[in-house]
Parts: structure tokens; C-alpha cells; sequence
């Protein structure tokens, strides 16, 4: 707890988040080689992180972008593809 709480003094919380779940996995891998019997930061966990929302294209919009793709030309049928 002691290293969470210096992290979030010093980074943002996705970096903390990050930091926190490469700790956990390295002693859950350890655990699992049988290197520690247990894993100490198996309970310790990132900070809050604020939620944003995922802003998704209209049907409209997606319907032009999709109408915009040039569906004779070589590069275009690729590009449709990708953007299916």
C-alpha cells in the first residue's frame, strides 16, 4: 500500500493502474513457479479513474463515410473492408 500511494503522489491514475497490474502479474507468475507462496499484491488495486464515454458515429454518419469509399479502384476494396 505504502508503493500505490507513493505512485499516485506521482503519476496519473492510468499510469498507477499499469504499474499496479505489471506488480500483481509478476508475483502471480512467481506464485505460480513456486517462488512465494502467496501473491501480496493480489488485492491491491489501481486508483478511480474517471469514465468517459465512447462516442460512436450515427447511423447517418457511418452510412456517408461508408458511401465515400470508392468501391471500383484497388486501394478502395481494402479500405471498405477495413472500415466494415
Amino acid at each position: 500500500m505504502t508503493y500505490r500511494r507513493w505512485l499516485i503522489e506521482r503519476y496519473a491514475p492510468a499510469s498507477v493502474a499499469l504499474k499496479l497490474s505489471a506488480v500483481r502479474r509478476f508475483y502471480a507468475a512467481a506464485k505460480t513457479k513456486g517462488l512465494v507462496a502467496a501473491n501480496p499484491a493480489g488485492d491491491v488495486r489501481g486508483p478511480k479513474r474517471a469514465t468517459t464515454g465512447v462516442e460512436y458515429f450515427s447511423e447517418g454518419e457511418l452510412t456517408r463515410i461508408l458511401q465515400a469509399v470508392p468501391r471500383d479502384t484497388v486501394q478502395g476494396k481494402p479500405d471498405l473492408a477495413i472500415l466494415g
